[in-house]
């Protein structure tokens, strides 16, 4: 098989979080493809989100881990579900986000066995990234104690860009209680959402305090106001309320930092609570990391010049292997409309993603 039948093949099933049948029949496809080819293979399922890892050896410790998912967000149109090729393009919802990059590993290591070469690699494709990790990659580093030494992820970085920078994310929900009264008689009362405002006001400030003096990248916390909620009626001062926001913040902010900043803000309000509904770490990886050296090197041999670093303003899953310490790429070939009705990637540029991680895992195979 090559990259586009084993592309055409995965773009069929429609993974989208609700449809349990189709996230299980695409692994089951996946299984198929290496069960008789002498991997050890571990399915995991929780939820109804399934998961499958596969190595050259029977370990949770791979060196080299190439971590994906098979799960898509839903389509805008019909049709979409139909990839169509158009020149050295391949349309199709999943197609970039992130089907034609699985189809590159699933590829690179069938090319791998057939050569009779080997190595401590592993594959673990999930089926829930798009709803947060939970059920896949995070469930299994955390229960099932997968620790990779080095991990790449083709997820991100757009046309090849080595991303080894991510932001973390904080996502928090704010209540406060204040006291009814009329609203003809607003120092009667004790407006909440007249407090949330004031400490929304205040984070901002703190946001915009530390932007200053960087770069146009905006590498550097921001907050998003997503949600906010409160009172009954226009004639009456609300006594209670609540907002959710969006904090991502960039290495070397931690999670204690936005936390730490949150409890200093809202000590100074009566009646004002917070709980967080997610987090996930920032993720950095130092470019003097022995595996980015290595695989800058093999970069340059393969597209004749020289590795391009990024960052990442979004959250991937990169965060749950950063948490614990194991240092991450992300890649992404060329491609572009990801979660967009006009979804595509380059067949080329797959090729080229093949190489690439073929010549990186020259430089770790075993005879």
């Amino acid at each position: 098989m090559n990259i586009i039948d084993i592309l055409l093949k995965l773009l069929e099933f429609k993974t989208t979080s609700s449809n349990s049948e189709e996230l299980r029949g695409i692994v089951d496809f996946v299984e198929d493809i290496f069960k008789s080819k002498e991997f050890y293979i571990e399915r995991f399922r929780k939820n109804e989100k399934h998961s499958i890892y596969i190595s050259f050896k029977e370990t949770y410790t791979p060196e080299i881990l190439f971590a994906g998912h098979l799960d898509v967000v839903p389509a805008d149109y019909e049709e979409q579900w139909i990839p169509r090729i158009e020149g050295d393009r391949v349309f199709a919802r999943g197609a970039m986000d992130m089907k034609g990059t699985c189809a590159v590993l699933i590829k690179l290591f069938l090319d791998i066995k057939e050569k009779g070469r080997q190595g401590n690699f592993a594959l673990l494709f999930t089926t829930d990234e798009e709803t947060g990790s939970k059920d896949g990659v995070e469930y299994i580093l955390k229960e099932e104690r997968l620790t990779p030494r080095f991990t790449i992820i083709p997820d991100g970085g757009v046309d090849f860009t080595a991303v080894i920078e991510g932001k973390g994310v904080f996502h928090c929900e704010l209540s406060a209680k204040g006291k009814s009264a009329h609203g003809s008689t607003p120092w009667m009362g004790e407006n909440a959402i007249d407090k949330l405002i004031d400490i929304y006001r205040e984070l901002r400030e703190w946001v915009l305090k530390e932007s200053e003096g960087k770069n146009g990248e905006h590498w550097h916390p921001t907050l998003n106001l997503g949600v906010i909620n409160g009172g009954t009626a226009v004639n009456k001062i609300p006594d209670h309320a609540s907002m959710q926001l969006d904090f991502r913040f960039p290495h070397p902010y931690t999670l204690s930092d936005l936390e730490d900043k949150i409890k200093e803000i809202i000590s100074r309000y009566n009646g004002v609570e917070y709980r967080t509904m997610s987090t996930g770490p920032a993720v950095y990886t130092s470019p003097d990391n022995d595996y980015i050296k290595k695989f800058a090197e093999c970069y340059k041999r393969v597209l004749n010049k020289n590795i391009i670093f990024g960052k990442e303003h979004g959250a991937t899953d990169g965060r749950f292997f950063s948490e614990k310490n194991i240092p991450v790429l992300t890649i992404y070939p060329l491609g572009a409309g990801v979660h967009s009705k006009d979804e595509w990637v380059s067949i080329s540029s797959l090729n080229t993603l093949l190489a690439l991680f073929r010549e990186f895992l020259k430089e770790y195979e075993e005879s």
